[in-house]
């Protein structure tokens, strides 16, 4: 290199990547369960983490400590984001969990018991997952609608009305972010498939909320 000239280093990204390139073909040469193939696939593992923490520290910059409630909401995003790409399985069935626990509430798979004080009931995240339904579905009713006195009768035909769809919006707005409502999931529904869909929910839900387990009973 010539005196005075300049050092580009590559893009930290672009170097991972390349070597999960240079270690992916290298694996296709390589025997089956032999050492070079398993030093191959830790390289690419390790390579991957490289690219997700750039990707994270890109997309979601750190803005609060952790002794602020804000930070709560930051993890959460990086969890949701990683979730969405299909790659870790299990992350929503932990955020999901988490997300339970943050409402006071101890499923099954984290505990064997519902604690707390109290008899009432608990929602649980199956039925959130059938309210957010029911909140787009019922936004898909509205937008069909040319009246908000049509829409309330539509839906009182459907079994429901709308504080209910409004208390399940708020629900699922406290939730984690898999329940979060969704802008025109239902967009190319008509009006009668969108109200035999929400007369469908509505049934559905009403028996997950009879169906319900109790604080203090075993799930």
């Amino acid at each position: 290199m010539a005196l005075g000239s300049v050092t580009v280093l590559p893009d930290a990204r672009e170097l991972a990547a390349t070597r999960v390139a240079l270690a992916a073909s290298r694996l296709l040469e390589a025997e089956p369960e032999s050492l070079e193939a398993l030093r191959d696939v830790m390289v690419i593992v390790e390579q991957l983490g490289v690219l997700a923490r750039i990707t994270l520290q890109a997309e979601f910059p750190c803005e609060h400590d952790a002794s602020q409630i804000e930070s709560r909401f930051e993890w959460e995003k990086i969890v949701f984001f990683l979730t969405s790409t299909g790659i870790f399985p299990g992350l929503e069935n932990m955020l999901i969990g988490l997300a339970e626990l943050d409402r006071g509430r101890q499923p099954a798979s984290l505990k064997p018991f519902t604690t707390g004080k109290g008899s009432g009931s608990r929602t649980t995240h199956e039925e959130l997952f059938v309210h957010k339904r029911v909140v787009e579905a019922a936004d898909r009713l509205k937008e069909l609608c040319v009246k908000d006195a049509e829409r309330e009768t539509r839906l009182k035909a459907c079994g429901t009305n709308g504080w209910t769809i409004e208390r399940y919006r708020e629900a699922c707005a406290q939730a984690a972010p898999p329940f979060w409502i969704q802008a025109d999931t239902y967009s190319y529904l008509g009006l009668d498939d969108v109200e035999t869909l929400i007369r469908e929910l509505i049934v559905i839900a009403k028996d997950l909320r009879d169906h319900r387990p109790r604080r203090g009973q075993a799930e």
